[in-house]
């Protein structure tokens, strides 16, 4: 809500706190505080949902069929599907950028320059969805960070994707610098397993682990400095100690392109360069309450 070209960011009726105000029975005005306000610092994050209550750059830059390109952005810390609509119309709208909505920046924002490669974000005229939400669709598509993650040996992801493919393994998340690599994936035999590998120290290590049907799911990855943990919906997975190698590479939604692609969605990817042990359960809260995934 604006007065004039200003936005309001805080709204009070004497000393008394406004939470929400509607006109008649819209809802035109709520507070907010994203999950990067209370958990600040990430290296990286990415998503479909405001996440920073300072940021006021654009969510997504999309490309419809005539090649033409927009900046979609949000509204009431929502994707601005209106304008994405807008924008495509009846025909497909791809994604050829996702903004970091990080203060660190540090892997710059995710990009994808081919056009055959380029996820999905309107399929023949309609928002791609998962639970009511919208979702990048990666179906045999990826995309690439302009810049590699910083080396580290501790590290925390989280992500929420659904899948409904079959394919043995569906890699979603594929970073490394300097051949030591974090890689989340999806093995499929019979139920579907989370495997998650790290050559972020010496020995490698890995686990395979949990069972991930179709639908969405919460997964979350600690590299800490003696020990990779794994969770699946707040459930940790065991620990394998499978070895793995790996290259230098930044990906989301595949290996490399059209090799062990995700089929499926992405909805939120966000990279805490810490531990974030402590603070984990409640960063999953807050991820779980909005998607409501488990």
């Amino acid at each position: 809500m604006k007065l004039g070209t200003n936005d309001i960011a805080n709204c009070k009726i004497g000393s008394n706190q406004v939470s929400k105000v509607y006109l008649g029975s819209n809802l035109v005005w709520n507070s907010f505080a994203g999950l990067l306000d209370a958990y600040p610092n990430a290296e990286a994050a990415f998503s479909l949902r405001k996440l920073r209550t300072a940021y006021t750059g654009s969510a997504i830059r999309v490309r419809r069929t005539n090649n033409d390109e927009q900046d979609i952005g949000f509204v009431n810390n929502q994707l601005d599907t209106v304008s994405l609509l807008a924008f495509v119309g009846s025909g497909d709208g791809f994604v050829a950028k996702w903004y970091d909505q990080s203060t660190g920046n540090d892997m710059g924002d995710g990009i994808q320059t081919t056009a055959t490669l380029q996820p999905k974000i309107v399929d023949s005229g309609s928002v791609t969805l998962f639970n009511g939400l919208p979702v990048i669709k990666f179906d045999d598509s990826g995309m690439e960070f302009e810049n590699l993650m910083p080396n580290s040996t501790v590290r925390t992801i989280f992500t929420t994707f659904n899948t409904s493919g079959t394919a043995e393994q569906q890699i979603f998340i594929n970073s490394s610098v300097d051949g030591k690599r974090i890689q989340c994936s999806l093995y499929r035999s019979g139920a579907g397993k989370l495997g998650v590998l790290s050559t972020l120290r010496s020995p490698a290590n890995g686990n395979t682990g949990g069972s991930i049907t179709a639908g969405q799911s919460l997964i979350t990855a600690i590299q800490k400095s003696d020990a990779l943990l794994s969770f699946i919906d707040n459930s940790q997975v065991s620990d394998n100690n499978a070895s793995r190698g790996g290259a230098s590479l930044n990906r989301l939604g595949y290996l490399t392109a059209n090799n062990r692609p995700l089929i499926g969605g992405i909805s939120e990817y966000i990279i805490y360069n810490a531990d974030k042990s402590t603070d984990r359960t409640v960063i999953e809260t807050n991820i779980n309450d909005f998607y409501s995934i488990y």
